[in-house]
């Protein structure tokens, strides 16, 4: 089978994006993923996933990023036919330069952050060793967050991140998921690949409002220790103003704190975005510092409760 578009990513947020404002095109799309999307996502997409690089070892690390890059350069030559091909995806991650075409390369946001005036994370490398290793892998075509020449297209879910000047001579789509969730092509698209339509049922038979926990692994990160964990916890549960609590824990936290596991949870894989199909019901979200809780910033009826609230 061969495939008009290509998608590539490391992080479950561009794939939403992706899902929601193309549902039409997911049968003709081929997805590069990374190990970090959950196998319960990729599973249900035609998808190679990209393992991991030997970080520990240098000579291993060039090597495994010189095969990847053959192999992604055959896979997309093959799977595309003589058609016309377009690509999709993120372009701070490690294999993101691999994907680059011009003007066929259409950048999607990965994060709000990472496309305000004045943000930089740079990406020369320094010493001379990483200048070589990053030519020879790279080519030289390593620059992120819009900044490269060879997008062509960036699509923003924040409208003031249209105006920075790296957006100039391309071209800049700026996307509402809230509205795009109410199409219900799009809400069973997305709530099917991503685990979701079956707790979205469950909680509109809820009565009430609800307040969500977005859980971290507070633990796990040294922050606290397991016991101050389930504490902090506890305090967040007695500031929730209704009995109706739903939590969203990280994606990396595979346990939950002892004090939330009685109350439904989202499974890690499901984006926090998806939350905006419940937003008419949720007043209250409580979290220590996840920035997931920014999908509600702009709704002056929800509530949000951070750390130094909650201690």
């Amino acid at each position: 089978m061969s495939y008009k578009y290509f998608f590539y990513s490391s992080s479950v947020k561009p794939l939403l994006i992706y899902c929601m404002c193309y549902p039409s095109r997911l049968g003709e799309t081929f997805f590069f993923l990374e190990e970090t999307i959950h196998h319960q996502i990729s599973s249900q997409l035609d998808s190679h996933i990209l393992k991991t690089a030997p970080y520990d070892n240098k000579i291993k690390f060039v090597l495994y990023m010189l095969f990847v890059r053959l192999k992604i350069f055959c896979l997309v030559k093959f799977m595309s036919g003589r058609g016309e091909t377009t690509f999709f995806g993120t372009d701070n991650q490690l294999f993101s330069p691999f994907f680059y075409r011009k003007g066929k390369f259409i950048l999607i946001e990965e994060g709000e952050g990472n496309h305000i005036e004045g943000f930089n994370i740079n990406f020369e490398p320094s010493g001379l060793f990483r200048k070589i290793k990053d030519f020879i892998i790279y080519g030289g075509l390593r620059k992120a967050y819009g900044r490269s020449p060879y997008i062509d297209e960036i699509i923003l879910t924040k409208k003031s991140s249209a105006s920075l000047s790296y957006t100039k001579g391309k071209r800049v789509s700026y996307i509402n998921l809230k509205e795009l969730f109410k199409s219900e092509t799009v809400s069973k698209t997305v709530g099917e690949i991503f685990s979701f339509g079956k707790l979205k049922s469950e909680l509109e038979q809820c009565d009430g409002m609800l307040t969500v926990i977005f859980s971290q692994p507070l633990h796990l990160d040294g922050i606290m220790s397991i016991k101050e964990e389930n504490f902090f916890y506890q305090k967040a549960v007695r500031l929730s103003p209704h009995d109706n609590i739903i939590v969203k824990p990280h994606p990396r936290q595979k346990k939950l704190p002892e004090t939330l596991k009685k109350y439904k949870s989202i499974e890690g894989v499901a984006p926090a975005e998806l939350l905006l199909l419940l937003e008419s019901r949720i007043s209250c979200v409580i979290t220590y510092n996840s920035a997931a809780v920014d999908i509600f910033r702009h709704n002056s009826n929800v509530k949000i409760i951070t750390a130094d609230e909650v201690n």
